[in-house]
């Protein structure tokens, strides 16, 4: 939820674009080329009440580039009720994020970074914490026009549970191990980027998610997605476990896995835009905006 506007309308394919602070929660690497301070910020107009919003500050320094974060995540109101299903009022749920990274180029093209956060999810009257780390590299190479890119986030653990506190049942984190491409063929009439990336969550199937950016003039970028083009679909039932592609089109979810955008550039100031559809649920619409100075 709080991937920047740009990565969620290229289908979450972002762990190889270099010089953009957005990527910073998929690959700290990414803001490691950065010549002036940056300021980032995401809002996400997600369905069923939820709010995803946050930013990051990212600034060169002679040894390297550092950055800091916030991000958070409202629910939105749920009915309190008692034993016998009487109204007692509302209760909400949040998430809140705080991080700082660094990265930092190392020569030939390769750039490295890591990260360190704190997150704490509530729950009415309880909450859970949990200590992550990330890590991520860079390689530009053939003139700069492919870069791959590798990361894992969300490596850590949790220091507090929901229930018992400090001394309860601590859950898992969403560790998250990703690596991908990018490419800019050489001779395409207008600028055109291939991005593409496999993503390994801990809790969940593998996937492969793809995107394309085309920039027709100099200050627009169109951007078209596809998130989980390819799953790892698993079966302890029968043996039909194995790479498949996405299927959502055959339910009530058609069209799930798209993702459209666009980005607009002037000067020091930019702005990108997500669309994602949600099958019965609606939209996902998703905002960046970010100021170089």
């Amino acid at each position: 939820l709080f991937t920047g506007a740009r990565t969620a309308a290229l289908g979450g394919a972002g762990v190889a674009i270099p010089h953009d602070p957005s990527q910073n929660g998929i690959n700290p690497a990414s803001v490691a080329t950065l010549k002036r301070p940056v300021a980032t910020f995401s809002a996400t107009n997600y369905v069923l009440d939820i709010i995803p919003a946050g930013g990051i500050v990212s600034f060169p320094t002679a040894s390297g580039v550092w950055s800091v974060g916030m991000h958070g995540i409202t629910y939105g109101d749920f009915e309190r009720v008692n034993g016998t299903a009487g109204d007692t009022g509302t209760f909400g749920a949040n998430d809140v994020t705080l991080d700082v990274g660094y990265a930092r180029v190392f020569g030939r093209g390769i750039s490295g970074g890591a990260s360190v956060g704190w997150i704490r999810s509530s729950i009415d009257s309880y909450s859970a914490s949990a200590l992550l780390f990330g890590i991520g590299v860079l390689w530009e190479f053939n003139g700069s026009a492919t870069t791959i890119g590798a990361s894992a986030t969300n490596v850590g653990t949790a220091m507090s549970s929901f229930i018992g506190g400090d001394d309860g049942m601590r859950d898992e984190v969403p560790t998250v191990l990703r690596v991908g491409a990018t490419h800019r063929p050489e001779h395409f009439p207008i600028p055109l980027t291939l991005i593409a990336d496999i993503e390994l969550p801990r809790d969940d199937e593998a996937t492969v998610n793809a995107g394309v950016e085309i920039r027709p003039v100099e200050m627009l970028t169109l951007r078209v997605g596809y998130d989980a083009l390819v799953r790892y679909q698993s079966s302890e039932v029968d043996d039909k476990s194995g790479l498949t592609f996405d299927d959502r089109h055959t339910s009530n979810f058609g069209g799930l896995g798209l993702r459209f955008g666009f980005g607009l550039l002037w000067r020091e100031y930019g702005l990108d835009f997500a669309y994602a559809p949600v099958g019965p649920f609606g939209s996902v619409h998703r905002l960046t905006a970010h100021v170089s100075w």
